[in-house]
């Protein structure tokens, strides 16, 4: 049965460019294979030390966190779904950022090569892991 969801689009009256995000108020979120969420609050670390692999359902707890420790301003989520991940997982994503109340965030439509290798490093980390 189709569905609708509403999506809070930037004001084309706006430059977008200016738009700028404070780091600390930043979480991104990888969207793996198998379901497998990866989330980091602020800049990525090179050794990928600071990402943390979580699921569908614990990413809530996540997300009302970091609403609650950072000012309302200040937050943004940014979704980067790998090239393993799902339709599924990003109407998900959306549907939990709905659930959550988070009104600034961008899905990125073509991740970068460098993140898509390293949400792959990272699936490759859970699968020797057993996860």
């Amino acid at each position: 049965q189709p569905t609708a969801m509403h999506l809070n689009m930037p004001d084309d009256n706006k430059n977008t460019n200016d738009q700028k995000v404070k780091e600390s108020g930043s979480l991104t979120i990888w969207l793996g294979k198998n379901n497998v969420i990866y989330y980091y609050d602020g800049i990525l670390k090179p050794d990928l030390s600071n990402v943390v692999p979580t699921n569908f359902k614990d990413i809530r707890k996540v997300i009302l966190n970091k609403k609650a420790t950072t000012d309302t301003a200040d937050l943004f989520m940014i979704v980067m779904p790998g090239n393993q991940s799902t339709y599924r997982n990003i109407i998900d994503i959306l549907d939990e950022f709905s659930i959550d109340a988070v009104d600034r965030y961008a899905l990125v439509n073509k991740v970068d090569p460098q993140y898509e290798a390293d949400i792959e490093k990272m699936d490759a980390a859970a699968a020797s892991a057993g996860k």
